[in-house]
């Protein structure tokens, strides 16, 4: 099933300040290219809840928290956090 992946202002922001800050923004971006493709084909099924409503997954060295809506086949980027180097061994 194939989803149109939104990020809203949040995530956006986040991923500017992530991208401006970082030592590697090759990795990042591919990261987040990954995170839309991987959202685009897999978005139900791909990562683990972390409620009702919203689900996590990691794309080293990037983690993403999203909402999924079955009845428009939309994604929505809500968080996205840069990991701590010691996580992505």
């Amino acid at each position: 099933m194939n989803f149109v992946v939104r990020w809203n202002e949040v995530a956006l922001s986040q991923l500017a300040d992530i991208w401006v800050h970082t030592n590697d923004r090759s990795a990042v971006t591919k990261a987040a290219h990954a995170i839309d493709r991987l959202l685009a084909g897999q978005a139900a099924t791909c990562g683990e809840p972390r409620s009702a409503i919203l689900r996590a997954v990691i794309v080293r060295p990037l983690w993403v928290q999203y909402q999924v809506d079955l009845s428009t086949r939309t994604v929505t980027v809500q968080n996205i956090l840069l990991l701590p180097i010691n996580l992505q061994d």
